[in-house]
């Protein structure tokens, strides 16, 4: 097989655990993009701050966000948005959940997002599941470890790439992603190469091709770097 882009998570993936971006991994994106690798940001977060990262790290690929909902891609000096959803039942959910429990709480992100629903984890999953259950809504929850990500069934990090490849003109199984969350087993299923940074779950870590010795940011940088190698770019 070929690998013609990258796809990366940012959170525990090119970051350390606070989140802040990790400067290994800032160089091999660097590197990646400097050979001809076009990198794609897959994230959970909203729009505004991946297209921010995109801008500050230098990435020229789309920019997957709110968990596959939405994509920003560039269009001359400007940015095009594009969303594959809106938000209807997500609404239903949060209401009955801050009925049950007045300790929930949204992330402060929500203003900006339109595809989903963001928890912060002060409830545990199980009990956003259950009440998605209850309430028969056609939703789903998943725990990115960071947050809890509330969005339609087929909205996930593969489709969001399936889009990108779209716009940038390859087939998916022509991506190399890295992750480290429950919510990169989609972009997984979606992409021809798959690498789990050290700390990721063991599911995750059971559907990879190459799991990473070193966790978080300095993982990133090395699941970049054996892709580089892997697939001729680097001796």
């Amino acid at each position: 097989m070929r690998v013609r882009a990258i796809s990366l998570d940012i959170d525990g993936t090119i970051t350390y655990p606070d989140r802040r971006l990790h400067e290994d991994a800032l160089r091999a994106i660097r590197l990646a993009e400097s050979l001809g690798v076009p990198v794609m940001l897959v994230t959970g977060n909203s729009i505004p701050f991946a297209e921010a990262m995109a801008i500050m790290i230098g990435t020229s690929g789309p920019v997957v966000a709110e968990d596959g909902g939405a994509l920003s891609v560039k269009d001359g000096r400007l940015r095009k948005r594009v969303y594959l959803t809106t938000m209807d039942e997500e609404w239903i959910l949060w209401s009955e959940i801050k009925r049950r429990h007045p300790e929930a709480v949204l992330s402060f992100s929500m203003p900006e997002r339109k595809a989903g629903l963001v928890i912060l984890r002060t409830i545990p999953v199980e009990e956003v599941r259950k009440v998605i259950a209850e309430l028969g809504l056609n939703l789903i929850a998943v725990d990115s470890g960071f947050a809890i990500h509330v969005k339609k069934p087929w909205i996930n990090k593969g489709t969001g790439i399936e889009k990108g490849c779209e716009i940038l003109g390859i087939s998916p199984k022509e991506v190399a992603h890295i992750g480290d969350g429950e919510n990169d087993l989609d972009a997984f299923r979606a992409v021809g190469y798959r690498v789990a940074v050290g700390q990721a779950p063991e599911g995750l870590k059971r559907e990879a091709d190459y799991v990473t010795g070193k966790t978080y940011g300095e993982g990133g940088a090395e699941g970049i770097i054996h892709i580089l190698k892997k697939f001729g770019y680097l001796e």
